[in-house]
């Protein structure tokens, strides 16, 4: 590069001798001494403007394959740019989004680009992305078993209250879809590990909140979850919680709501809904049903039982434990209704109805 520089300074000087040449021709009169007209032309002067056109195809030359841009040089058009010994840093405007507080620089972007912007790795500590068509931000990753794309929000410069600043937000205006994930099963393992020819499926979306909610999602119209995979045969949502609150809460606000807040259709031979408490060693209840004051706990129906009571694995009721309203059918088959609740030291009473 720095020999490109100094053909170029001396591209320019020579430039300069032959302008100043030029203009002494132009003064002097064509009917003027022979004498003058030919040292202005003599071979010693046309020489000296000789060079000009050898370093304008030189410098043409190391335009055309210019070596990579090292530190300390401009960045080159249209040619890689390779210099890992350096960070390339821009330093623009820094314009403050919409209903933060802070103070606007009133600089212009450090970088604007049009017509795309191709990249294998992309780092950045805010990223404002648009466009009157297509996806806001598209994010490709093929023959890869890592992340497509990776956001980590950094110090919080920009107050945004007690909601802190997110790591990503994306706002979409009209009819169009905010984020589209869409991900191809069929990653496979290495093939020199011994996993390898194994099938791997993917996740389209991963969300852990450490301290935070993982997933809040507000909408005026539906939330909507598909899985069209018909061999498919692991559960479509899991849900695995460790506190002591609920894992699964379904609120419906509406006073005039009359369906169903959460409804459970099954088109197979399953069950609509299932209810169940797998601890061994405490009271658990597996369904709950409570209505209003003028409402009921529970409606059943069926074209075979509205209600079916799975028998129990001793030959009578229950021998000291029963509240009252339980009702219980032993090993035998016959129905018993719970009439007394049990004390710490009184069994429960128990009369046989069936």
């Amino acid at each position: 590069m720095a020999r490109y520089e100094e053909l170029e300074a001396e591209l320019a000087q020579l430039r300069t001798e032959m302008r100043e040449m030029r203009a002494q021709l132009q003064t002097v009169p064509m009917s003027g001494p022979q004498e003058t007209r030919t040292a202005l032309m003599s071979r010693r002067n046309l020489l000296r403007a000789a060079p000009i056109a050898a370093i304008g195809a030189g410098i043409a030359a190391v335009a055309a394959t210019p070596a990579a841009a090292s530190t300390g040089n401009p960045v080159l058009q249209g040619v890689v740019n390779n210099d890992g010994s350096g960070t390339t840093t821009l330093n623009g405007g820094h314009p403050v989004p919409p209903g933060a507080t802070g103070a606007d620089t009133g600089l212009p972007p450090a970088l604007a680009v049009a017509g795309g912007v191709t990249s294998d790795w992309l780092a950045v500590q805010g990223l404002e992305v648009g466009g009157l068509q297509g996806a806001l931000l598209h994010v490709v990753a093929r023959d890869l078993q890592g992340l497509a794309a990776s956001f980590t929000g950094g110090p919080q410069e920009i107050n945004h209250g007690e909601e802190g600043v997110s790591a990503v937000a994306m706002d979409c205006v009209g009819p169009g879809t905010v984020l589209t994930v869409a991900l191809t099963d069929g990653f496979f393992d290495d093939p020199s590990t011994p996993e390898g020819g194994v099938a791997v499926p993917g996740v389209g979306i991963a969300v852990t909140g450490e301290s935070g909610t993982a997933i809040d999602a507000t909408a005026n119209g539906n939330v909507i979850a598909v899985h069209s995979n018909g061999q498919a045969t692991q559960d479509a949502v899991t849900i695995d919680y460790d506190g002591t609150g609920r894992a699964f809460l379904a609120q419906s606000t509406s006073t005039t709501n009359i369906n169903g807040t959460v409804t459970g259709v099954n088109d197979g031979a399953g069950i609509g809904v299932w209810g169940e408490n797998k601890n061994t060693t405490a009271a658990g209840i597996g369904v709950v049903g409570v209505g209003n004051a003028k409402g009921r706990g529970g409606r059943f129906a069926g074209g075979v039982a509205n209600v079916q009571l799975t028998p129990g694995k001793t030959s009578s009721h229950p021998s000291f434990t029963g509240h009252v309203g339980d009702l219980f059918v032993d090993s035998t088959g016959r129905l018993w209704y719970c009439q007394k609740t049990n004390t710490s030291s009184v069994a429960a009473t128990w009369k046989q109805l069936a």
